[in-house]
């Protein structure tokens, strides 16, 4: 993507141009264009996008903050970088938090709150049902859904806690998201389970979210114990 391109999307899409480089960057991520470990050196990739140093720099910190890059002193940005013990520890702590706050949620619910979560699944249903789904958007709105409830959970130290280890999984889950890009079949079944955890707060069935939620978890792990010893070491 070259300066003017960039300058053509800001005035299309009323981006700022940092945004616009960490989308290129996170594309690249996602291409497998980029590895985990990867050093990513500012003015470099600027050169490659044909921006200034400053928007990559932004992109860059803000990329930190959700945990794809970590800054290194002396030596700079680099793509996070995880074993598969560490990915595989993550997903069990996982399964332990998250559905204990699907659960409170649950006993705050109302139909307000409701209705948030129901238009963040309207808009990713929206992206997944497209021909060719923006495995950005899925990663970003995803997110949004689970964290829309947990936070309706009112327990700020556990969902601090769970944001920490999406943090840390976040380069694995844009990986990991290429499945839902690529296999409609796995796109479908992770709308249905958003789904069915909608229906479940819409009854007030806090103990059913919560048993729910474990379930798909422990699934996950099972699957991500598949993925990665398909080659985690190869992203």
């Amino acid at each position: 993507m070259r300066f003017n391109e960039i300058q053509e999307s800001v005035r299309a899409k009323s981006k700022r141009m940092p945004e616009l480089v960490m989308e290129q960057l996170m594309d690249w991520i996602m291409d497998g264009n980029i590895s985990m470990g990867e050093k990513l050196n500012a003015e470099e990739l600027a050169l490659r996008m044909g921006v200034s140093r400053m928007p990559v720099r932004e992109a860059l910190k803000s990329m930190e903050k959700s945990g794809i890059v970590k800054s290194v002193p002396y030596v700079g940005a680099r793509v996070v970088e995880l074993s598969k013990a560490d990915v595989v520890q993550i997903y069990i702590i996982r399964q332990a938090l998250e559905p204990l706050a699907a659960y409170y949620a649950c006993k705050n619910i109302n139909d307000k709150k409701i209705a948030i979560i129901e238009n963040i699944q309207d808009k990713l249903e929206e992206v997944m049902h497209k021909a060719h789904p923006d495995g950005k958007q899925i990663f970003i709105l995803n997110r949004g859904f689970h964290f829309t409830i947990y936070n309706m959970s009112e327990m700020k130290h556990l969902v601090d806690v769970i944001g920490t280890l999406w943090d840390k999984l976040a380069f694995f889950k844009l990986i990991y998201g290429r499945r839902y890009v690529n296999d409609k079949n796995s796109a479908e079944h992770k709308l249905e389970e958003h789904r069915a955890y909608i229906e479940l707060l819409k009854n007030r069935d806090a103990e059913g979210l919560k048993k729910a939620m474990e379930s798909t978890l422990n699934r996950r792990l099972i699957d991500v114990k598949t993925e990665i010893n398909s080659g985690i070491d190869n992203y």
